[in-house]
């Protein structure tokens, strides 16, 4: 149940997510229409169908090509015993070199990082120096737009600086914006253990860099079993849960 290692099992049917989803959950937004990044989900190498009727059932399954968990009936709990082959089963790399930094610059976070002039914008330093080595034809498009500034003045690398939460949450001994931020009292992370596009460090960086924040007094975050890029939960609706999850907040 716990992608990061141990977890309880709470009795005997270990239920399929498509078996356990509400009305909400069987007909979710699509996402790729709203913020224009496209989701490269790859298939698990692992099949699950059905309710299992036992736990051991569902490890069974679960480690039908590679030995990647283990249960201990007397405590009734799962525990992750290789993460190597935890990530090959359920988490292989689905997106290649240059995925959110596109070569035609037509991905979504290329447009996040564009001009104010509808198109796209490179802004991945490290790809423009691969591509610079190698001799690419595309070396002179990410050079140039690495160079330009914003309406404000700003070159890109100062604006991933801005978008990325760690840059104000951790101290850099060359580059910092802990100084000048404070960080919200309460935060809450969900994710799905099973989704591909990124490495499941991303959350679980962001959770530790939090807790390492002198004003931050609650980090609920959880990486969902068996969830892909969705919106995540346990139980229930995702909207319904957040807003319980802040009336508790605000209550306390």
């Amino acid at each position: 149940r716990n992608g990061g290692g141990r977890g309880d099992f709470e009795g005997g049917m270990i239920p399929n997510n498509k078996d356990n989803m509400d009305d909400t959950d069987k007909a979710p937004l699509n996402l790729e229409e709203i913020d224009q990044i496209a989701r490269m989900e790859t298939a698990s190498g692992v099949t699950l169908s059905g309710t299992y009727d036992t736990p051991q059932d569902y490890i069974d399954a679960l480690n039908a090509d590679r030995e990647c968990i283990s249960y201990d009936a007397d405590t009734n709990t799962a525990v992750i015993t290789s993460l190597a082959d935890f990530a090959e089963m359920v988490k292989p790399a689905s997106k290649g070199l240059g995925a959110f930094d596109e070569l035609d610059a037509g991905q979504g976070e290329n447009t996040l990082f564009g001009y104010n002039d509808g198109e796209g914008a490179h802004f991945d330093a490290v790809l423009s120096d691969i591509l610079s080595d190698i001799g690419s034809t595309y070396a002179a498009d990410y050079t140039e737009d690495l160079q330009k500034t914003d309406g404000e003045e700003n070159i890109v690398s100062t604006r991933l600086a801005m978008y990325s939460p760690l840059y104000y949450l951790l101290h850099s001994d060359e580059d910092t914006g802990e100084a000048e931020s404070t960080a919200a009292k309460y935060w809450r992370i969900r994710t799905g253990a099973w989704q591909s596009d990124t490495s499941i460090t991303t959350e679980i960086n962001l959770a530790l860099a939090l807790k390492t924040s002198d004003t931050v007094e609650s980090v609920d975050f959880e990486t969902v079993w068996g969830m892909k890029h969705t919106e995540a939960e346990r139980t229930g609706n995702h909207v319904e849960n957040f807003i319980a999850w802040v009336n508790a907040c605000v209550s306390i």
